[in-house]
């Protein structure tokens, strides 16, 4: 080999000497050009600036919330990059680690490497401020729920659905949506508990008992007895109007409604003129005195919704009777002095029509 031979080989050796060298200090100093990790491109970088890339794309987090309109479940994603996300990652061993001395493998294609974070921190404040804004906290998105009702209809009675609504607890899911975070979890699901519930539903046993009550409360026929055999009666749509049942299952009388029917009545019987009757050890009443020896009675509004009041919770058919009031003259002698005034005295009950109560005990009854 001539002498220019020689000195052209040793320039060549000399040089491939000298990449070897530099690539071998290069590679402990920065990752190989097209490294990658977790599939962010590192190549050329050192530790440190790999590590500052790999937070560049913080991970998304999934908030799986309910749709107000819709009820379904819709996602909502918060990028961890908005509340301060920062995580280390060892980036510093995987250099360590690349094959310095072997580096011309690498030639042959740079590595797609994986690295899990050593650990990770967040601004609680940005986070606080950043689940205020998710639409299951804005107060349109709130629906509340509606527990199972009674719906009365012309002849029955049916149970209407109970409705979940939309309505999120807040502080249970603040606590998850952290908890989940802390835990390094890609999503959280507050649909499984964090939304209110009906408390009621129309399958529930005792709600389908007071259903079945109601529809007997309604479909009975109440029956008053005005006086003798003078009868008026009612049924369902006056019922529905005087009872109603509340949400807590139990029943209300509406009593505007119940006076204003008994009102109703009174005028149209404001009083009755009957004959005075006693009666008899039989149980019925005897008319006695001529045909003229009659009481005039009144209508007593406050005594019959008295007793209307007693049977409108009761089942099955009901009779009940109207009450009436009579004026008497009543004289007593006070202290030398006879006082004459009017009373007013029941009269024409149930058990007793018209009898002469102001006859006391001084009678004898004859029966042939």
């Amino acid at each position: 080999m001539s002498k220019f031979g020689k000195w052209t080989l040793g320039i060549l050796f000399a040089g491939l000497i000298g990449a070897y060298i530099t690539g071998n200090a290069y590679t402990r100093l920065r990752f190989f050009p097209g490294t990658t990790i977790n599939g962010v491109d590192v190549g050329t970088l050192n530790a440190e600036q790999a590590e500052e890339k790999l937070n560049e794309s913080a991970p998304y987090f999934s908030v799986i919330e309910l749709d107000a309109d819709t009820r379904d479940v819709k996602t909502e994603v918060i990028d961890l990059g908005d509340i301060g996300y920062e995580a280390d990652y060892d980036t510093q061993s995987l250099l360590n680690a690349q094959p310095h001395m072997g580096w011309v493998k690498l030639l042959d294609g740079a590595p797609a490497l994986t690295l899990e974070k050593t650990d990770f921190t967040y601004d609680p404040a940005l986070l606080s401020q950043r689940i205020d804004q998710l639409y299951c906290m804005q107060p349109e998105n709130q629906v509340e729920p509606v527990n199972a009702y009674l719906v009365g209809g012309e002849n029955s009675v049916s149970i209407e659905e109970a409705d979940d609504g939309c309505l999120l607890i807040e502080e249970p899911a603040r606590e998850l949506i952290t908890q989940a975070i802390d835990q390094e979890k890609s999503s959280v699901d507050l649909t499984k508990a964090c939304y209110a519930k009906a408390s009621r539903t129309s399958d529930d046993q005792i709600y389908q008992a007071i259903a079945k009550r109601t529809v007997s409360i309604y479909n009975k026929t109440v029956t008053i007895q005005i006086y003798d055999d003078v009868y008026e009666s009612f049924h369902d749509g006056t019922l529905r109007q005087m009872v109603t049942i509340n949400e807590d299952l139990s029943y209300t009388i509406d009593e505007e409604a119940l006076k204003s029917y008994v009102h109703a009545l009174a005028e149209k019987y404001p009083n009755v003129i009957h004959r005075r009757g006693l009666l008899s050890s039989r149980g019925d009443v005897v008319s006695v005195g001529v045909a003229g020896d009659t009481y005039e009675y009144t209508f007593d509004e406050a005594a019959t919704v008295d007793n209307i009041r007693q049977i409108l919770l009761l089942i099955g058919d009901q009779q009940t009777f109207a009450c009436w009031t009579r004026d008497v003259t009543v004289s007593s002698e006070v202290n030398g002095e006879t006082i004459t005034e009017v009373q007013k005295l029941p009269g024409l009950t149930r058990d007793e029509f018209g009898p002469g109560t102001d006859y006391g005990g001084t009678y004898i009854e004859i029966s042939i």
